[in-house]
């Protein structure tokens, strides 16, 4: 069953905007798959932080950016209406 997300605000975030994926994607890009996939299974049990890509201020900003979100009133909550006077 899908996830109903009417009336939801959703926000994704590529994972390039916070990882220096350069390295990954220019093996994707020139070489053969068996070169990529070989790239992937020598990196599988590092997560991205542990391979010292991920950048100082982009885990905060993300972190911020969810507490801003979550904490934010709702229209309802601020008394706001769509209603024109």
């Amino acid at each position: 069953m899908a996830l109903n997300l009417d009336g939801q605000l959703v926000v994704a975030i590529s994972s390039r905007a916070l990882f220096d994926l350069e390295e990954e994607n220019r093996v994707f890009e020139e070489s053969d798959d068996p070169a990529y996939m070989k790239l992937q299974l020598d990196h599988k049990t590092k997560s991205l932080g542990a391979l010292g890509q991920m950048e100082a201020l982009d885990w905060p900003l993300v972190q911020s950016a969810a507490r801003f979100l979550r904490e934010m009133a709702s229209f309802a909550s601020a008394g706001v209406s769509h209603k024109q006077p």
